[in-house]
């Protein structure tokens, strides 16, 4: 753990103690690294909807969408969730599964074709 004000370092042990990763943001994000790094590691995520989210998170396959930002429907999915945690394995495989195609191994393999065919 970080002493007083120092910054938390070990992103690992950061992830260790995270069950659900909440990530409400109006930026137009083009690639969102704590999402896919929540993902990797079966953390269920919820966030709201943006271009660039959706594009990872599948609703209620792969994660969860704040379609509004009711607070009424805010507390109704996270009492859904909480409620039944337990059988959401499903979902946080099938996110790790969306993730591996976007290791960066993947991406450089893809980027080396990219190039020989232009």
């Amino acid at each position: 753990m970080a002493r007083d004000n120092e910054p938390f370092t070990d992103i690992d042990a950061i992830y260790k103690n995270i069950d659900i990763l909440v990530l409400p943001t109006q930026m137009k994000e083009s690639l969102p690294i704590p999402i896919l790094e929540a993902m990797s590691r079966e953390i269920l995520v919820i966030s709201n909807r943006t271009e660039a989210i959706i594009d990872f998170i599948e609703k209620e396959k792969t994660g969860f969408i704040l379609e509004s930002g009711n607070a009424d429907d805010i507390c109704m999915l996270f009492d859904n969730i909480l409620s039944n945690y337990p059988s959401f394995e499903i979902i946080l495989k099938k996110a790790k599964e969306t993730v591996v195609k976007y290791e960066l191994n993947k991406m450089l393999e893809e980027y080396k074709y990219l190039y020989k065919i232009i």
